[in-house]
């Protein structure tokens, strides 16, 4: 009985050498880097259509200000609900009663270079991207 329980605990399980672990995991990090680098062109590309659209939405809201007081809000809690999830921050830089300004400006330097996303709309409507990242 002794002989074939060490039979039993001396027999070679197939599995994985710490080594091939070690060599899968690796592989899995290079090739994530490689689709995380490919993918930042087209992630920053989404996150600028994002302040786009969130900038339009803010004019159209400053339109509606505007007919309700008599002039365009100075104050950015009133044209939009801002999230701290947001990839953008938010700021009417100018708000008279005919003129407004408001400027989106990058949370993260995507790229590392210096240079955050800008993106301002006016009273025309009109996004001008002021400086991409």
């Amino acid at each position: 009985m002794k002989q074939k329980i060490k039979r039993e605990l001396n027999r070679k399980v197939p599995g994985l050498s710490l080594f091939e672990v070690l060599i899968a995991i690796a592989a899995m990090g290079a090739i994530t880097g490689v689709i995380y680098y490919a993918a930042r062109p087209a992630i920053n590309e989404m996150n600028l259509v994002e302040a786009r659209t969130m900038l339009g939405t803010i004019a159209q809201q400053q339109q509606v200000e505007q007919i309700r007081s008599g002039k365009y809000s100075r104050e950015i809690n009133v044209l939009m609900e801002v999230d701290p999830g947001q990839k953008f921050d938010y700021q009417v830089v100018e708000a008279t009663a005919t003129t407004f300004k408001v400027r989106a400006t990058a949370k993260v330097d995507y790229d590392n270079d210096g240079v955050l996303a800008t993106l301002e709309v006016d009273q025309t409507k009109e996004v001008k991207v002021i400086s991409q990242d």
